[in-house]
């Protein structure tokens, strides 16, 4: 009986050793993943006003980090459709699209040749003018770009800001917006210039797919939030050195 108990525990306790290395293994790939794609979402923070917090969260959401058919597929990180302007590559997959009686039907979505695409993409999404107000918010509210995000319809799924918040939360995504807003702090940066709205679509075309799929990052010039304002500011890891 006591052998039976022992080797009972024992393989008890072998199995929650091989669950904690292979839950530290899944948190460890999670980490590797956000390191990967948080300089392009540090980036387009600097340069457009979108915190950095909130594309990474969006991203593994929509992707459930890259697993996700889009995402492996179409490297479609965001679940951004094709719309009426889109003259790139799609995929057909079944979403929330339904005909007339009601049928679910496939919806047609973004293909591009890489995710850093669909990361440089999701950006010029979001400066259509329906998700302007979200410019007015300070830099760092990553609550109210989630809430405003689920508002304004983003997204179908009634707890998609509690999503996005808890995942900032959890993985301590809004240190990127922290490190983002300490690079602004400079003299550039205070300087008594007025600020300008967010820039639209009606102002400022969204560059072709092939642009989106091949265009380098810019270097050590950016534009910050979305004033007429250039720095210099150190590169970020996997900046092309321009001349």
């Amino acid at each position: 009986m006591r052998k039976q108990t022992c080797r009972a525990l024992m393989g008890l306790l072998l199995c929650l050793a091989f669950c904690t290395a292979l839950h530290g293994q899944v948190d460890t790939d999670k980490l590797a993943w956000i390191e990967r794609f948080a300089p392009i979402a540090m980036e387009d923070m600097a340069a457009y006003g979108i915190p950095a917090s909130i594309k990474l969260a969006q991203s593994i959401v929509e992707s459930n980090w890259g697993q996700s058919r889009l995402a492996r597929e179409a490297n479609n990180y965001f679940g951004i459709k094709c719309k009426s302007w889109w003259d790139g590559e799609t995929i057909a997959l079944e979403d929330d699209d339904r005909d007339a009686a009601g049928r679910l039907v496939p919806s047609c979505f973004r293909k591009y040749d890489s995710p850093e695409a669909s990361f440089r993409d999701h950006t010029w999404f979001l400066l259509q003018d329906r998700y302007q107000q979200l410019f007015q918010l300070d830099i760092l509210d990553y609550r109210g770009w989630a809430e405003g995000l689920q508002r304004m319809g983003y997204a179908t799924n009634p707890h998609y800001a509690e999503l996005l918040i808890r995942t900032i939360e959890k993985y301590d995504l809004q240190r990127y917006d922290m490190q983002v807003r300490a690079l602004r702090q400079s003299p550039v940066e205070t300087a008594n210039v007025p600020a300008t709205p967010a820039p639209s679509l009606a102002t400022v075309q969204p560059p072709s797919v092939w642009e989106v799929a091949v265009s380098p990052a810019p270097g050590l010039q950016r534009w910050y939030d979305s004033r007429a304002i250039k720095a210099e500011v150190p590169l970020l890891e996997g900046d092309p050195i321009l001349p």
